[in-house]
């Protein structure tokens, strides 16, 4: 199992703080957000924008996600 920690807009756009989902074969951060889009349409527009992290370290697109890895959604910060 892989688990999901969504922050901020993503936790409340989900009502969730964490999902947990299956992972068989090793995927890409790619592929994961456009399996996250197919199951919440709601997370699109946040999921283009948002930061990825496998295992407390930021991920390209391209990073591996596998079994036991945790993974965060860090939705973009603004401030004033």
């Amino acid at each position: 199992m892989v688990r999901l920690l969504l922050f901020a807009r993503a936790r409340d756009l989900i009502g969730k703080e964490s999902i947990d989902f299956s992972c068989d074969t090793p995927t890409t951060v790619r592929n994961l957000r456009g399996r996250l889009t197919e199951t919440y349409p709601k997370l699109k527009s946040l999921l283009e924008s948002a930061a990825i992290a496998v295992n407390e370290v930021y991920a390209t697109d391209e990073t591996l996600i596998r079994n036991d890895d945790t993974v965060a959604v860090i939705p973009p910060v603004s401030g004033g």
